[in-house]
């Protein structure tokens, strides 16, 4: 379906792509195909006998920034050194806050893809959805679940439980403070670590035995 737009050169390519993120980030209903071919230096009739239509460029974007930010996140969980539950949902969830705030735009298109918010797509892109969960789900397998401590899990807790408390916890604070940052507010970088080493204590104390 996108042969012709694969066969472009690295440069054309990466200007499109970023032109039709920076749009869709508006939010796809919002968003102009005009906009992104006039940003892309080239004719709408181009950006169509590349895409077809607004709807397959859509489905091509959704994919590349699923598969971007799966891969960046992946590469940060082989960089942590530590073996610890807790201090890699931690280290994973700093990484995140950074991520986010470099790549807001392909943030954006990913959250509003996994509230499945664009009912026009909603079917083409269940596919994609499922990869995406997919290899999420082997990314947490590989380099978080496995160094969780079984043996000291509190009773009546089982991995499922203290994977969704601990990720839950360090996911709200994680929006927390990239607000923050966004607002640039007061509270400094240090205070925001020093924050997550207290609640990977209280989250060790309150699962572990």
């Amino acid at each position: 379906m996108y042969k012709k737009f694969e066969k472009l050169n690295e440069e054309k390519k990466n200007l499109i792509i970023k032109s039709a993120i920076d749009e869709f980030s508006k939010g796809y209903y919002k968003a102009l195909t005009d906009n992104i071919a006039i940003n892309s230096n080239i004719s709408k009739g181009s950006l169509f006998n590349y895409f077809t239509s607004k709807k397959y460029l859509y489905i091509y974007v959704v994919k590349y920034c699923m598969e971007f930010m799966s891969s960046k996140i992946k590469s940060n969980y082989q960089d942590i050194d530590s073996k610890d539950f807790f201090e890699i949902i931690k280290m994973t969830s700093i990484y995140k806050q950074k991520l986010f705030i470099k790549y807001p735009n392909e943030t954006k298109i990913v959250m509003d893809t996994l509230k499945n918010e664009v009912e026009e797509v909603r079917d083409d892109i269940r596919d994609i959805m499922k990869g995406y969960h997919a290899e999420n789900m082997y990314i947490l397998q590989e380099y978080v679940i496995k160094y969780i401590d079984k043996s000291r899990l509190k009773e009546n807790l089982n991995i499922e439980d203290a994977l969704f408390i601990t990720s839950s916890i360090f996911e709200s604070l994680s929006k927390k403070y990239i607000e923050f940052l966004r607002l640039e507010n007061n509270k400094s970088t240090q205070d925001i670590f020093s924050d997550l080493d207290r609640y990977a204590i209280i989250l060790k104390e309150l699962l572990y035995k």
